[in-house]
């Protein structure tokens, strides 16, 4: 593609006129619209000014990651210690999982990164609310005591079965009691120290919480107890407040 219409193309994604796994396609078939977005930051960095929307001035931008390194607070959690480029801050292990662009959350952040960095160009386009829309609808649905590692699983298997195409109040029911009648319970719901970690069984489905530990467990130390429907083995899952 011509550098114009790599310009169109990526503006076509920020309006909701292509979707987000077509173009992370089309991203991942060779690097012309990595390098092209690679030729923003460096023009950026020349210029010395970040161009941000109004009302997002005080928002993080990944250009400031990208042109300052050191400056990502991601760093202790096992990011590099510097970019090379657009596509290795969009692609490494890290990201990979906080970029998914298969899940709500995922989507959205990559989703914001390619609009802070085209937005340096062009202002002259209205970007789509579509996944900012899909990631405070899964907020919505989705209850607290599944709020952590089991949301890939109900984003990936659950919501995306129930497009945004169906009334929306219809969209939430189905979706909430597809949730309860897969995360099933024979005793209440887990009180989570931390963020859940409602174990997913072998077969790929989430197991059976069966109730708190009260005999391991203490004010500042959590044990739940789930099944495996597959093969009845009991799974203990630990969390320290």
């Amino acid at each position: 593609m011509t550098n114009n219409e790599i310009e169109e193309y990526i503006k076509e994604f920020l309006e909701g006129k292509i979707d987000i796994i077509t173009f992370k396609n089309k991203c991942d078939e060779n690097d012309e619209i990595y390098n092209f977005l690679q030729r923003i930051v460096e023009q950026t960095k020349i210029n010395k000014r970040i161009l941000k929307r109004p009302g997002e001035e005080k928002l993080v931008n990944v250009l400031e990651y990208l042109i300052s390194p050191d400056s990502d607070p991601s760093l202790p959690y096992g990011s590099p210690r510097h970019y090379d480029n657009v596509k290795q801050c969009l692609n490494f292990s890290w990201r990979c999982v906080t970029h998914n662009v298969h899940i709500s959350s995922g989507a959205l952040d990559f989703f914001n990164d390619i609009d802070n960095i085209f937005y340096q160009i062009n202002q002259e386009y209205t970007k789509t609310d579509y996944y900012l829309n899909e990631f405070e609808f899964a907020l919505e649905v989705i209850p607290s005591y599944l709020e952590g590692s089991p949301e890939i699983y109900i984003e990936e298997n659950i919501i995306s079965k129930y497009p945004s195409t169906i009334k929306k109040t219809e969209r939430k029911r189905l979706i909430k009691n597809e949730i309860k009648e897969q995360f099933k319970t024979e005793n209440g719901y887990p009180i989570w120290y931390q963020s859940s970690e409602w174990p997913i069984c072998k077969n790929g489905h989430p197991l059976t919480y069966l109730g708190k530990d009260k005999i391991k467990s203490s004010p500042d130390h959590g044990v739940w107890m789930f099944r495996d429907e597959s093969d009845g083995e009991i799974i203990l899952v630990e969390q320290y407040s």
